[in-house]
């Protein structure tokens, strides 16, 4: 919402918007950023709305009475008789709160409650939470802001979190069981994790990875001496190599670690504050973009100057999937040399990696029926997608799996919760194997100006469930051929 104003609260908009331009009565819902709907909606928020599925007149006639208010009316003649929950809409010559006069024809229209306790932000101790969910919960401030900076996009299928606070990741994922897919956890989650060295690098060197020093030393040998027998790491030398002044290395990186800067990260290493919001929200169509310009290093306290990103997410109203573009636009002297991509790394919930399917037959896209490969989780492979080209990620697995058809679903061992990927990205060109790292990695270097866009395709729901009228299969094919 962009043209906030005195009176225009949550009901306003639905009224106005999709009353106005689709017809029919309206109901607000939700307003992001903990608003309420019988509030004024601040710029930058968004409304939900949903269309009442029944609306109906009753005259008041002789039966007015004090007490009986238009959502009396509602509640006791068509709650009491037809079921259901009613809202009162209007009521000729009076409003829903007072008493409806005689000559009154109150408006009523049914609604279904939905119950939004599932997707309630848990506490730090939650069983739900793995060690990393509840760590990353107690010291960091995301569980408590989750609501109000997460804008959210659904329909009857399926619910996804988007956080403006974390840089635009994707940290909530649910299907129809309402069951989030994606760990969360500010160095997991959805979003795009970038990686790259100087492409000049004279070499590799040992440095320590205890504190930040720039120091290089030609052996482990003479860098454990030199800083007190602490480990030392074989890194890449080049201008990627941290000053540790101006800039420190972060966690168990060493100073001459890689750049990699990923959506969520803050300004020194941190989490929390607002060098990590996103600096615009666009809605346009029921979709939502936001934009990141120069996102901070996982791997450095610093931001990676030059890099603008922006993550568009859709969710068609009647489909079972949440469309993900991803643009990325980098100006800068700086190169970077060639290195696997995650676009985005994708961490599931713990509980998921335990099976993996996919298509390697020899009749892609005919049969959305057809048998497909089952297969045990397996931390070293990766499944290679059709027609892609070099380079590939480095150094390649010990043993490539190649998928036929551009998918791949991943469930927990019960198969209770699933989460099929799909991408016909030219760039995207395998899926991570690896337990409920299932990233669509690329490869590539930056460099001067550098441009480009892609799709990521998540149904929170196996291969062939039946969503929607359809397979999450037959979907894939639809999707493929444009439909």
């Amino acid at each position: 919402m962009t043209q906030s104003a005195a009176e225009r609260n949550g009901k306003w908009w639905c009224d106005n918007h999709f009353g106005n331009n689709l017809g029919g009565s309206w109901r607000c819902l939700d307003v992001s950023g903990g608003g309420s709907c019988g509030a004024t909606v601040p710029n930058g928020e968004l409304v939900s709305c949903s269309q009442y599925g029944n609306v109906q007149s009753v005259s008041v006639g002789g039966s007015a009475a004090p007490g009986r208010t238009g959502q009396w009316w509602c509640d006791v003649h068509f709650g009491g008789n037809l079921g259901g929950n009613w809202d009162c809409l209007a009521v000729t010559g009076g409003n829903c709160m007072a008493d409806a006069p005689p000559s009154a024809t109150v408006t009523c229209g049914r609604y279904t409650p939905v119950d939004e306790s599932p997707f309630a932000p848990p506490s730090c101790t939650d069983p739900s939470l793995n060690g990393a969910e509840r760590e990353f919960c107690s010291y960091t401030e995301y569980m408590t802001t989750r609501r109000t900076s997460t804008l959210y996009l659904y329909n009857d299928y399926l619910r996804a979190g988007i956080n403006r606070s974390f840089g635009g990741t994707l940290f909530e994922l649910y299907g129809s069981d309402k069951r989030n897919r994606i760990e969360e956890h500010g160095g997991s989650a959805v979003q795009l994790s970038i990686w790259g060295y100087d492409p000049q690098a004279s070499g590799t060197a040992y440095f320590t990875t205890t504190v930040c020093s720039p120091t290089a030393h030609d052996s482990a040998a003479t860098c454990q001496e030199a800083n007190g027998g602490t480990p030392c790491a074989a890194v890449a030398t080049g201008a990627q190599i941290s000053n540790c002044t101006t800039e420190q290395s972060c966690g168990g990186w060493s100073a001459a670690a890689p750049w990699n800067p990923i959506q969520a990260q803050a300004a020194n290493c941190g989490w929390n504050g607002p060098t990590n919001d996103v600096s615009q929200v666009i809605e346009s169509n029921g979709a939502l973009t936001f934009v990141k310009s120069n996102p901070y290093h996982f791997t450095k306290t610093t931001a990676f100057d030059g890099m603008t990103w922006r993550v568009t997410g859709k969710v068609p109203s009647n489909r079972p999937y949440l469309q993900l573009t991803y643009q990325m636009s980098y100006s800068s002297t700086r190169m970077v040399g060639e290195h696997n991509q995650e676009i985005p790394a994708l961490i599931t919930d713990e509980t998921l990696g335990h099976w993996y399917y996919y298509y390697e037959g020899n009749a892609p896209y005919a049969d959305a029926r057809g048998t497909v490969t089952r297969l045990r989780s397996d931390f070293g492979t990766e499944l290679r997608l059709p027609a892609r080209t070099a380079p590939l990620p480095q150094p390649p697995p010990s043993t490539y799996h190649d998928a036929t058809e551009e998918w791949m679903t991943v469930c927990d061992r019960e198969e209770f919760q699933c989460l099929t990927v799909a991408s016909f990205a030219p760039g995207v060109k395998t899926f991570a194997q690896g337990g409920p790292y299932i990233t669509p990695l690329g490869r590539f270097a930056l460099g001067g100006a550098y441009n480009a866009a892609w799709d990521i395709y998540l149904f929170p729901y196996r291969y062939d469930d039946i969503v929607a009228g359809k397979s999450v299969r037959e979907w894939i094919y639809d999707l493929k051929l444009g439909r």
